[in-house]
């Protein structure tokens, strides 16, 4: 009979919805792995013996497949004991045995990772030694980079008078892995290279926003990517995102010792799409405010373009950890029925115009009616309601997700519905005058005021929201 030490157990996960990867633990004998890790911990770590206990650690961690949440814990506390030697050590040390460690982990099953998170918060500290990594390391060079399969980092010696922006792109593949670092925010000869790598780009301006005793700490810059969220996941409340999910690698940027925020020219991060059969589309960083669970927050973030089914290019004014995410349900559900409901939409707009077009020539070309200040108001009504519809069947094919004509046509419904609303207004106003006033002087002057007030206004407004903060107010494209 075969003992229970040979079941393999397959489990769908609580965060994506889809089957993970076979857990083989109970078919392998893990018992080495938790007294070798304890062995460990236990031990003394200093610059002396660092080099050979973060190997032991990474030999470890080569089986991390099998790991449970007590090896999970262990590990987090051997590096947390690391973390703080690495700028004394040679960077050979970091690059070759402690990070390639920490990618291994990163291979650790998710179900496990959550119990490790929920016993002992091992997961969001594994992060912070994630983070703190790239401050630490010792730079012989202008730069270093550095790319494993699931992990990535970059660091930068930085100074503030030549400063000309900054660059950092990756890319995991199944069979490659490209991690890239420039000292430009954009470097145009490898505009080939960038359309196939995910990058974020610093603006030459960002020193500009350092204030005074943080100029002399504006020293390095460093980033680190991942090629999923699976750690940021299990960290996060997991039914408040389970409707969304993470449709990009995860890039961080940040300057040793600075908080840098509110920039006037923005950071910009290019993610390729993963899922790409996908329309909502936001983009987001890691909101880690003290007091609150940390969860991925729009703020300050705007989508500045967008190629379809290929990358979203994303604007923030701060730095920290970005990346894309998605509404699996729309995705999924609602996207079956655009095609109906567009056609739909199409036969009614389509009704609506042939019927507003025939009652303005039907009062334009009868001069009785026209006389009427009625009929003048009501063929001023059509107008912009047969605009507005003619614009929303334009506004509905596919080259609007071109960003300048989607913001145009929006511009467009903006105005022609503020003009219809005026115009309902004014007919209303009419009415209610008739009725009132007995002898009707009104009449002369009403149809020359309600035109410039029923024209004028809309287009004051919708001028007011095209000047403030760059039309961001009209559009989000690939939001909607």
């Amino acid at each position: 009979m075969l003992s229970s030490q040979t079941k393999t157990s397959l489990k769908c996960s609580p965060f994506t919805g889809i089957w993970q990867e076979p857990d083989m633990s109970e078919c392998y004998n893990t018992e080495w792995i938790t007294r070798r890790l304890k062995n460990i911990r236990s031990q003394v770590i200093d610059e002396g013996n660092i080099g050979d206990i973060s190997k032991e650690v990474l030999n470890v961690s080569q089986k991390s497949v099998y790991f449970k949440q007590q090896d999970i814990d262990l590990a987090v506390d051997i590096l947390e004991k690391m973390a703080p030697l690495i700028s004394n050590v040679s960077a050979n040390i970091t690059l070759d045995n402690i990070l390639l460690g920490i990618n291994n982990i990163m291979n650790t099953p998710e179900k496990v990772l959550a119990e490790a998170e929920q016993a002992d918060r091992s997961v969001s500290r594994l992060l912070d030694i994630i983070e703190t990594i790239p401050e630490k390391i010792p730079l012989e060079e202008q730069q270093v980079t550095a790319i494993y399969s699931n992990l990535g980092i970059g660091v930068a010696k930085v100074n503030k008078d030549t400063f000309d922006g900054l660059f950092y792109g990756v890319f995991y593949g199944t069979n490659e892995t490209e991690a890239q670092l420039y000292n430009h925010s954009h470097p145009d000869s490898q505009q080939e290279d960038i359309q196939t790598i995910s990058f974020i780009s610093l603006p030459k301006s960002l020193p500009k926003h350092l204030k005074v005793e943080e100029i002399s700490a504006f020293s390095r810059i460093f980033f680190f990517s991942t090629s999923d969220d699976k750690l940021y996941r299990v960290t996060q409340n997991s039914s408040a995102n389970a409707n969304t999910k993470i449709n990009s690698y995860i890039i961080a940027a940040n300057v040793a010792n600075i908080s840098v925020s509110n920039l006037d020219e923005p950071v910009n991060i290019s993610f390729l799409l993963i899922n790409q059969n996908v329309t909502s589309l936001k983009c987001v960083y890691l909101d880690e405010t003290p007091g609150e669970d940390p969860h991925w927050s729009t703020k300050g973030c705007k989508i500045s373009d967008y190629v379809p089914g290929k990358k979203v290019v994303c604007s923030c004014d701060h730095l920290t950890s970005f990346a894309l995410l998605m509404d699996v349900h729309r995705n999924e559900d609602d996207v079956k029925h655009v095609k109906p409901i567009s056609i739909i939409s199409l036969i009614g707009c389509g009704i609506s115009v042939v019927f507003l077009v025939l009652t303005i020539i039907i009062h334009v070309c009868f001069k009785k009616l026209w006389y009427l200040i009625t009929s003048k108001i009501l063929v001023s009504l059509c107008v912009p309601l047969g605009i507005t519809n003619l614009i929303f069947v334009v506004g509905m094919q596919p080259y609007v997700e071109i960003l300048a004509a989607c913001k145009t046509v929006a511009a467009l419904l903006h105005y022609f519905l503020l003009t219809s609303l005026m115009w309902m207004s004014f007919e209303a106003i009419h009415v209610f005058l008739s009725i009132v006033m007995v002898f009707r002087t009104y009449q002369t002057s009403f149809m020359k005021w309600s035109s410039i007030f029923a024209w004028g206004l809309p287009a004051i407004i919708v001028l007011i929201t095209l000047v403030i903060n760059s039309t961001d107010n009209y559009v989000r494209i690939g939001q909607v």
